[in-house]
């Protein structure tokens, strides 16, 4: 059977014996690979921390080194072969994945998707798609207004991809953050959950899609009322629609439940801040579904760290202005999708 990566993370490609009917599988990833910036000051971007010149001397060397990390992440998925595809948040602008894709990922056979959003220190989302398997065929971004006097954020932008003539839509987010506080800043997640959950309505009602797969960086956990309560997902697989509003289902419950994982790790408690989430469509045999709907965070030990008061939390890049030369301060987390092409031969 032949497998395809999604990053949430990891499977081959090489076919082995395929036959008709048999579904393909694909590794799905989302992975904040915190602050992935160039070290080139470009003024019209929030960028002046990340520079040879800066606080953080962001040069040359700690560039690679972040580069490295990451690629030996996804080079330990999926059996070798790296995810099929890959949600990214915390990137700075394309041309840093360009440099990433073709001098450290080129084995892979990545294309590139990216949308640019206001967000001021300029982390946006992107997507990594294999493109023997994927078609990139349009992107679009969704604003969250969240009112006068504070910051904008990042847009919820869905990426449409083409696989054998089958659809997956891609919702990807970065809510805003919980600084200053978690019931504090709840309110602007509540305004972002609701903006999400349009977006992935509008999907199913105009385009009557619902091979929808949600995944981000929530800043909220699956139990908090901003995932239960307007976002609509629930713990149990969809088998139905609610009229026109498609279930979602979480996919990453069981992590959550258990205090001992999480993505995400912040004074003594792991936090499952990223998420896949799926619509009803994923659960039948036509086009992309999910035969094992449960996702997991990926994680290897050279991903933790290996001493002192944080020891076996990810290992972070920095912590302040102080380098630590880690990979990022979140786990990947993934999950495995198959397609059901009908018209395979």
């Amino acid at each position: 059977m032949r497998r395809l990566l999604i990053v949430l993370v990891a499977f081959s490609l090489m076919p082995i014996g395929l036959t008709a009917g048999q579904p393909d599988t694909a590794y799905v990833a989302w992975w904040n690979v915190e602050n992935l910036f160039d070290n080139v000051d470009d003024p019209y971007e929030g960028d002046d921390e990340f520079t040879a010149a800066s606080d953080k001397r962001w040069t040359d060397k700690r560039v690679d080194a972040k580069f490295v990390g990451l690629s030996r992440v996804l080079a330990s998925m999926n059996d070798g072969q790296g995810p099929d595809l890959l949600g990214l948040a915390e990137v700075e602008h394309r041309s840093v994945l360009e440099t990433w894709v073709q001098n450290y990922l080129q084995k892979f056979g990545y294309g590139i998707a990216y949308h640019e959003s206001p967000d001021l220190r300029s982390i946006d989302l992107a997507l990594l798609y294999r493109k023997s398997i994927f078609e990139h065929i349009a992107t679009r971004g969704h604003a969250i207004d969240l009112g006068s006097g504070n910051r904008p954020t990042r847009d919820v932008t869905v990426y449409s991809l083409v696989s054998d003539g089958d659809t997956l839509d891609c919702v990807l987010v970065h809510w805003p953050s919980r600084y200053g506080g978690k019931e504090q800043s709840e309110p602007k997640r509540i305004t972002a959950a609701k903006v999400t959950s349009g977006a992935i309505d509008s999907l199913y009602r105009i385009r009557r899609n619902d091979d929808v797969i949600l995944m981000g960086d929530f800043n909220d956990t699956p139990g908090d009322v901003s995932i239960t309560r307007y976002l609509h997902a629930r713990d149990v697989p969809p088998s139905a629609v609610d009229g026109d509003k498609p279930y979602l289902f979480n996919t990453m419950m069981q992590v959550h439940e258990n205090p001992a994982m999480g993505s995400y790790y912040y004074r003594g408690d792991w936090n499952t801040l990223d998420q896949i989430l799926l619509t009803s469509g994923l659960f039948n045999q036509t086009g992309f579904g999910t035969g094992n709907p449960v996702g997991d965070v990926f994680v290897l030990p050279f991903m933790r760290e290996q001493e002192g008061r944080y020891k076996d939390a990810p290992y972070r890049t920095y912590v302040g202005p102080r380098y630590l030369g880690g990979i990022s301060d979140h786990f990947p987390v993934f999950i495995q999708l198959e397609h059901y092409n009908s018209n395979r031969e």
